[in-house]
C-alpha cells in the first residue's frame, strides 16, 4: 500500500483549506465542516499539518509528535483516526 501525503508547517486557515479544496467543487456545508475541523486541529497545537493526495484528498491531519498523527476527513460523519 502506497499512501501519498503532503506535510506542511501550520499555516493560515485559508492556506490549508485551499490545499484541501484544490480542484474540487465544495459545498458550503463541506466548507463549514472543514473549517470546524481545522480549528479543532489548531487547538491541539500541531507541529505540522498533513493533507492527503489522490483518494485521500479529503483527509487532513495534525502531526502532534513525530510518531503521532491524528487524521480527519472533511466528509461529515467520519471518525478521527
Amino acid at each position: 500500500l502506497i499512501v501519498s501525503w503532503d506535510i506542511f508547517p501550520p499555516g493560515s486557515k485559508e492556506e490549508i483549506l485551499a490545499r484541501i479544496f484544490k480542484g474540487k467543487n465544495i459545498t458550503d456545508d463541506k466548507k463549514a465542516v472543514a473549517e470546524n475541523r481545522y480549528e479543532f486541529f489548531m487547538s491541539l497545537e500541531p507541529k505540522k499539518i498533513v493533507t492527503g493526495n489522490s483518494t485521500f484528498s479529503n483527509y487532513i491531519g495534525a502531526m502532534l509528535e513525530d510518531d503521532l498523527v491524528v487524521f480527519e476527513n472533511i466528509e461529515y460523519g467520519n471518525a478521527i483516526y
